[in-house]
């Protein structure tokens, strides 16, 4: 009688030590991302640059406007996740690219008259994000991810409208992406593309950011 009564009482112990032992088990068990990424602007290399022949067989009394001296800032993004569970995740990506080039007035001889530094614009995109996981592992995380949302370009020039900010569609498909996690943190890449238009004859990126790269931490 007194084994039996032992063994109860180291049974009903047990129980809540387990339940406790599972509770910090999922207190522990991270539901958040958040995570900080870099990508190409092959787009707007390939779009935007020197195409222009300085012409210098003019004379001094005819004049040129060039656009110079191209600069890309590369797409910057910060992302947040919700795990939902091990397979669906929801989040949201911020993401922002510039571009910046020199206007430069030219005689007909080729000769500087005047330089506009530092002309630019640039893209704000808000995306709100879902991501399946294809393969998932404690270690290693492969996905695809596609986000809708909204796309602000502004900068010193005024578009076709008038316009020198404007708001138009934006779109990011991640066609593979991988992520790799040690401990809390995180480190992932990523293949696919950030498309946004106002209308069909506005469009602001298409295909652009094609490789990305980024670091994060779950919690």
């Amino acid at each position: 009688m007194k084994r039996i009564l032992t063994v109860i009482l180291l049974c009903l112990i047990s129980v809540p030590i387990a339940r406790a032992g599972d509770c910090t088990h999922t207190d522990r068990t991270p539901v958040h991302e958040l995570s900080l990424g870099v990508g190409d602007q092959l787009f707007e290399n390939l779009v935007w640059q020197n195409p222009q022949f300085i012409v210098d067989n003019m004379g001094d009394d005819w004049s040129s406007v060039y656009r110079e001296r191209y600069r890309y800032s590369q797409h910057w993004f910060f992302d947040y996740y919700y795990n939902m569970s091990e397979r669906l995740a929801l989040g949201v990506r911020v993401d922002f690219s510039a571009c910046l080039w020199d206007e430069v007035l030219r005689s007909g001889s080729g000769g500087e008259i005047s330089r506009e530094a530092d002309c630019f614009f640039m893209n704000i995109s808000l995306l709100p994000k879902a991501r399946w996981s294809w393969y998932h592992s404690p270690a290693l995380l492969v996905y695809s991810a596609l986000g809708i949302g909204l796309n602000i370009n502004t900068g010193t020039e005024a578009d076709a409208y008038g316009k020198k900010t404007a708001c138009g569609l934006a779109a990011d498909l991640t066609l593979a992406g991988v992520q790799y996690s040690f401990s809390h943190w995180y480190a992932f890449g990523e293949l696919g593309g950030l498309t946004s238009l106002k209308d069909k004859n506005t469009i602001y990126m298409l295909g652009s950011r094609i490789i990305s790269l980024g670091v994060g931490l779950k919690f």
